[in-house]
């Protein structure tokens, strides 16, 4: 998904950092997150627990994974396919796009009976912006991974209205437990969705209102008090800072001025034609909560990065339905008006000018990111891959290496070996100064250090000269053994 990107990238262990690059062949996952999911994954792999624990922390920490579904299916699909899961990660970003976007054709299709708005639907899921604070179709992540979930649910659960077959009931069910515990985010946006969608199915106006109404009522209400239980016993309130970085995206230029246009028509179109209420409701929930951001500086449910990105994905459809709108009139009128044999195919024409042009115009600037803090990250490179893998190829499993806190986070998944501290992330762990304050310490300050982390080995980019580092590996980057 990200190979075509050209542009600035950081590399924390280049001088300068920021580089420009014109092919971004990078066989090693791009953002911490993904290090980090990778590494509970190999944990259940090597284990064959469901993990809870933190594998970077040498006494196993408890970690409460809320993510676990997504962590089972990466342990199983590496297990079974036979891949390298570090060198074969970098595949799953376009997996997950396939099959995000077969659920998502499917979807539209199944709600608009229509099959060009459904393919339509597709590029405009395409062109959804991705850094590394939105995340996006570039990464491989539980917010991406979940997506086809939630299509997948919808789909199932309309079935179920229109059949109003209780064997019907299940399907949905299954999947919108599956989508609990493999991201939360995608579970509570269908709560929110559906619990809207049935109050527009209730008719207030019917005689026998509870009985005609009480499968639309109880539903909603039930989704309802999910939401509440949500509320009061998990973080249900979210402030800008929930990440280390604030970035504020314009809700018209970030997805694309066009995109957004045709967006606007869908809608129209939507509410007009009396199309299925999920359309709207989608995108109005994440508006929304955007605006409550802009007032507040807070948002319910959704941290600001996750409701940016939503908000986009829901309006894919809706612009799908606007682009096909145009290019349909286009058509209609093009036939209308002219009386020769040819007029089809002139028709066909101008409708296929009209489309090249707007998804020309749509795409963009898409692998352009110009600010600094939003670009792709190297976080290692190769010697620093062979570095590592060097240890866990060596020397027994389970040792304790000190290294940078960039480095660290790829120290378990490539060696199976525990660090004394990474970057903050959902895995944060231990002090990520220490490394510094061992590179810059005196004699006796690096010695102190290494005893009180207990560490086993030193991974650094520079030589190091001390009696009590035994050199054990030079490609460049420096693999020191610990002896105290």
């Amino acid at each position: 998904m990200h190979y075509a990107y050209t542009g600035l990238i950081q590399d924390p262990h280049n001088n300068p950092n920021y580089i420009n690059v014109t092919d971004f062949n990078y066989p090693y996952p791009i953002h911490a997150d993904e290090w980090m999911h990778l590494a509970q994954a190999i944990y259940i792999m090597d284990t064959g627990t469901l993990g809870f624990v933190n594998p970077y922390s040498p006494d196993l920490q408890y970690h409460n994974d809320m993510e676990l579904g997504y962590h089972v299916f990466l342990a199983a699909f590496f297990t079974i396919s036979g891949i390298d899961p570090v060198l074969g990660y970098q595949y799953l970003p376009a997996l997950f796009f396939v099959v995000n976007a077969l659920l998502l054709f499917l979807f539209v299709r199944r709600f608009t009976k229509n099959y060009y708005i459904a393919l339509l639907s597709i590029f405009f899921f395409l062109v959804v912006p991705s850094n590394t604070n939105i995340l996006g179709n570039w990464f491989a992540t539980p917010l991406t991974f979940s997506v086809f979930m939630i299509y997948a649910f919808f789909i199932s659960f309309e079935s179920f209205m229109e059949s109003r077959r209780w064997r019907h009931l299940p399907c949905p069910v299954l999947i919108y437990a599956a989508s609990a515990v493999t991201s939360p985010f995608a579970a509570i946006l269908i709560s929110i969705v559906t619990s809207l969608y049935l109050l527009t199915r209730v008719n207030f106006h019917r005689k026998g209102f509870l009985r005609n109404n009480l499968l639309q009522v109880s539903g909603s209400a039930g989704l309802i008090f999910i939401l509440l239980m949500i509320f009061v016993n998990f973080p249900s309130v979210f402030t800008r800072s929930w990440t280390s970085f604030q970035y504020d995206y314009s809700l018209t230029f970030f997805y694309g001025l066009l995109p957004t246009s045709l967006a606007l028509l869908g809608i129209l179109l939507a509410v007009e034609r009396k199309m299925n209420p999920v359309f709207v409701i989608w995108p109005a929930v994440f508006l929304l909560n955007l605006l409550f951001y802009m007032i507040t500086g807070s948002g319910i449910f959704f941290p600001y990065e996750r409701t940016v990105y939503y908000f986009m994905v829901g309006l894919a459809p809706l612009a799908a339905m606007g682009l096909y709108s145009i290019l349909r009139k286009t058509y209609d009128e093009v036939v209308a008006r002219f009386r020769n044999h040819y007029k089809k195919y002139i028709s066909l024409a101008l409708a296929g000018i009209i489309l090249l042009g707007i998804m020309v115009v749509s795409f963009q600037g898409y692998y352009e990111i110009n600010e600094r803090e939003l670009v792709l990250l190297h976080l290692i490179n190769n010697q620093d891959y062979n570095a590592i893998k060097f240890v866990g190829d060596a020397y027994d499993l389970g040792n304790i290496v000190l290294a940078d806190s960039l480095l660290s986070i790829a120290v378990y998944p490539i060696s199976r070996n525990h660090v004394v501290s990474i970057m903050s992330s959902n895995l944060g762990f231990g002090d990520s100064s220490t490394f510094s304050r061992f590179v810059s310490g005196s004699y006796s300050e690096k010695q102190r250090i290494l005893k009180e982390v207990n560490a086993d080995f030193v991974i650094s980019q520079n030589p190091m000269n001390y009696d009590f580092l035994e050199e054990v590996y030079r490609r460049r980057d420096y693999v020191y053994r610990v002896n105290l």
